[in-house]
Protein backbone atom coordinates (compact mmCIF):
# COMPACT_ATOMS: atom_id res chain seq x y z
CA UNK A 1 0.00 0.00 0.00
CA UNK A 2 1.27 3.47 -0.80
CA UNK A 3 2.08 5.71 2.15
CA UNK A 4 -0.93 7.62 3.39
CA UNK A 5 -0.85 11.37 2.77
CA UNK A 6 -0.18 13.42 5.89
CA UNK A 7 -3.52 14.35 7.42
CA UNK A 8 -2.43 15.62 10.82
CA UNK A 9 -3.88 18.83 12.16
CA UNK A 10 -0.58 19.94 13.67
CA UNK A 11 1.67 22.22 11.70
CA UNK A 12 4.38 20.24 9.91
CA UNK A 13 7.55 22.27 9.91
CA UNK A 14 9.38 23.16 6.72
CA UNK A 15 12.33 20.89 7.56
CA UNK A 16 10.10 17.79 7.59
CA UNK A 17 8.34 18.74 4.36
CA UNK A 18 11.72 19.28 2.70
CA UNK A 19 13.13 15.94 3.88
CA UNK A 20 13.96 13.27 1.31
CA UNK A 21 11.57 10.77 2.92
CA UNK A 22 8.63 13.19 2.91
CA UNK A 23 9.24 14.45 -0.62
CA UNK A 24 9.69 10.93 -2.03
CA UNK A 25 6.56 9.42 -0.46
CA UNK A 26 3.99 11.93 0.73
CA UNK A 27 4.80 15.29 -0.78
CA UNK A 28 3.36 16.75 -3.95
CA UNK A 29 4.92 15.10 -7.03
CA UNK A 30 5.68 18.47 -8.67
CA UNK A 31 7.50 19.59 -5.51
CA UNK A 32 9.43 16.30 -5.54
CA UNK A 33 10.70 17.03 -9.05
CA UNK A 34 11.77 20.53 -7.96
CA UNK A 35 13.53 19.09 -4.88
CA UNK A 36 15.31 16.49 -7.03
CA UNK A 37 16.62 19.16 -9.36
CA UNK A 38 17.60 21.43 -6.47
CA UNK A 39 19.24 18.83 -4.19
CA UNK A 40 20.43 16.34 -6.81
CA UNK A 41 19.68 12.70 -7.49
CA UNK A 42 22.49 11.49 -5.23
CA UNK A 43 21.13 13.18 -2.07
CA UNK A 44 20.83 10.94 1.00
CA UNK A 45 19.14 11.33 4.36
CA UNK A 46 20.81 10.84 7.75
CA UNK A 47 20.23 7.08 7.46
CA UNK A 48 21.82 6.84 4.00
CA UNK A 49 18.53 6.40 2.16
CA UNK A 50 18.07 7.98 -1.28
CA UNK A 51 14.92 9.33 -2.93
CA UNK A 52 14.55 5.97 -4.61
CA UNK A 53 14.82 4.01 -1.34
CA UNK A 54 12.01 6.02 0.24
CA UNK A 55 9.71 5.98 -2.78
CA UNK A 56 10.10 2.22 -3.28
CA UNK A 57 9.72 1.37 0.42
CA UNK A 58 6.65 3.60 0.63
CA UNK A 59 5.04 2.11 -2.48
CA UNK A 60 4.76 5.60 -3.95
CA UNK A 61 4.44 4.71 -7.64
CA UNK A 62 3.72 8.26 -8.84
CA UNK A 63 6.78 9.48 -6.94
CA UNK A 64 8.92 6.70 -8.48
CA UNK A 65 7.78 7.78 -11.94
CA UNK A 66 8.68 11.38 -11.09
CA UNK A 67 12.18 10.26 -10.06
CA UNK A 68 12.46 8.36 -13.34
CA UNK A 69 11.39 11.46 -15.31
CA UNK A 70 14.08 13.54 -13.63
CA UNK A 71 16.71 10.87 -14.28
CA UNK A 72 15.59 10.64 -17.91
CA UNK A 73 15.24 14.37 -18.52
CA UNK A 74 18.31 15.57 -16.63
CA UNK A 75 20.24 16.26 -19.81
CA UNK A 76 17.41 17.23 -22.17
CA UNK A 77 18.49 20.89 -22.21
CA UNK A 78 21.84 19.98 -23.78
CA UNK A 79 21.33 19.13 -27.46
CA UNK A 80 24.84 17.63 -27.63
CA UNK A 81 23.69 14.77 -25.37
CA UNK A 82 20.85 13.62 -27.62
CA UNK A 83 21.39 10.30 -29.31
CA UNK A 84 21.31 10.15 -33.07
CA UNK A 85 21.97 6.45 -33.48
CA UNK A 86 20.22 3.60 -35.23
CA UNK A 87 19.29 1.15 -32.50
CA UNK A 88 19.59 -2.61 -32.86
CA UNK A 89 16.67 -5.01 -33.18
CA UNK A 90 18.40 -7.27 -30.64
CA UNK A 91 17.40 -5.60 -27.38
CA UNK A 92 17.09 -8.67 -25.17
CA UNK A 93 20.55 -10.27 -25.31
CA UNK A 94 23.23 -9.60 -22.71
CA UNK A 95 26.86 -10.58 -22.17
CA UNK A 96 27.74 -13.74 -20.23
CA UNK A 97 27.39 -13.30 -16.47
CA UNK A 98 24.65 -10.68 -16.79
CA UNK A 99 20.86 -10.60 -16.94
CA UNK A 100 18.83 -8.40 -19.27
CA UNK A 101 15.64 -7.65 -17.36
CA UNK A 102 13.77 -6.53 -20.48
CA UNK A 103 11.76 -3.46 -21.39
CA UNK A 104 10.33 -1.38 -18.59
CA UNK A 105 10.78 -3.95 -15.82
CA UNK A 106 12.72 -1.62 -13.55
CA UNK A 107 15.77 0.56 -13.40
CA UNK A 108 18.84 0.81 -11.25
CA UNK A 109 20.19 3.98 -9.72
CA UNK A 110 23.54 4.66 -8.09
CA UNK A 111 25.74 7.55 -7.13
CA UNK A 112 27.71 6.95 -10.33
CA UNK A 113 24.70 7.19 -12.67
CA UNK A 114 27.02 8.16 -15.53
CA UNK A 115 25.52 8.70 -18.97
CA UNK A 116 28.39 7.72 -21.24
CA UNK A 117 26.77 8.41 -24.58
CA UNK A 118 24.83 6.43 -27.13
CA UNK A 119 24.92 2.76 -28.04
CA UNK A 120 22.89 0.59 -30.41
CA UNK A 121 21.68 -1.92 -27.77
CA UNK A 122 21.68 -2.79 -24.07
CA UNK A 123 24.51 -5.31 -24.68
CA UNK A 124 26.60 -2.61 -26.40
CA UNK A 125 25.91 -0.28 -23.47
CA UNK A 126 27.17 -2.95 -21.04
CA UNK A 127 30.35 -3.43 -23.07
CA UNK A 128 31.09 0.30 -23.21
CA UNK A 129 30.46 0.75 -19.46
CA UNK A 130 32.51 -2.37 -18.69
CA UNK A 131 35.43 -0.93 -20.67
CA UNK A 132 35.33 2.17 -18.46
CA UNK A 133 34.44 0.73 -15.06
CA UNK A 134 35.50 -2.94 -15.19
CA UNK A 135 34.50 -4.97 -12.13
CA UNK A 136 32.97 -1.89 -10.47
CA UNK A 137 30.14 -2.00 -13.01
CA UNK A 138 26.99 -3.48 -11.45
CA UNK A 139 24.26 -2.44 -13.89
CA UNK A 140 23.39 -0.37 -16.94
CA UNK A 141 20.20 1.42 -17.89
CA UNK A 142 19.69 1.68 -21.63
CA UNK A 143 16.99 3.94 -23.04
CA UNK A 144 15.16 3.29 -26.29
CA UNK A 145 16.80 6.34 -27.89
CA UNK A 146 20.23 4.73 -27.37
CA UNK A 147 21.23 6.63 -24.19
CA UNK A 148 23.46 4.52 -21.96
CA UNK A 149 23.86 4.98 -18.17
CA UNK A 150 26.50 3.09 -16.14
CA UNK A 151 25.70 2.17 -12.53
CA UNK A 152 28.07 1.03 -9.78
CA UNK A 153 25.20 -0.14 -7.56
CA UNK A 154 21.62 -1.25 -7.94
CA UNK A 155 19.94 0.06 -4.82
CA UNK A 156 16.52 -0.95 -6.00
CA UNK A 157 14.91 -2.36 -9.08
CA UNK A 158 11.36 -1.18 -8.77
CA UNK A 159 8.83 -2.36 -11.31
CA UNK A 160 7.38 0.75 -12.91
CA UNK A 161 6.28 -0.48 -16.32
CA UNK A 162 7.05 1.21 -19.60
CA UNK A 163 5.50 4.65 -19.42
CA UNK A 164 5.14 6.28 -22.85
CA UNK A 165 8.42 7.98 -23.76
CA UNK A 166 10.29 6.15 -21.00
CA UNK A 167 11.08 2.71 -22.37
CA UNK A 168 14.31 1.37 -20.96
CA UNK A 169 16.21 -1.86 -20.52
CA UNK A 170 18.32 -2.77 -17.50
CA UNK A 171 21.19 -5.26 -17.52
CA UNK A 172 22.72 -6.32 -14.19
CA UNK A 173 25.81 -8.31 -13.19
CA UNK A 174 24.59 -11.68 -11.90
CA UNK A 175 27.16 -11.79 -9.09
CA UNK A 176 26.03 -8.39 -7.74
CA UNK A 177 22.25 -8.36 -8.24
CA UNK A 178 19.75 -11.19 -7.93
CA UNK A 179 18.45 -12.09 -11.39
Amino acid sequence: NPAEPYRGDRKVDKKLKDSIGWCATRGDVDLLEEALKRRGLGARDAHGWSWLHHAAAGGATDHLKAILRVVRDRDDDDDDDECDIETSNDLNSSPSGTTNHGAGSGWCFSNLNNQIGCTASPADCWERCSDGYGDDLVAIDWWDDGSCDCQNDCECMHEVGGAPGYIFYTVTRDSAVAA
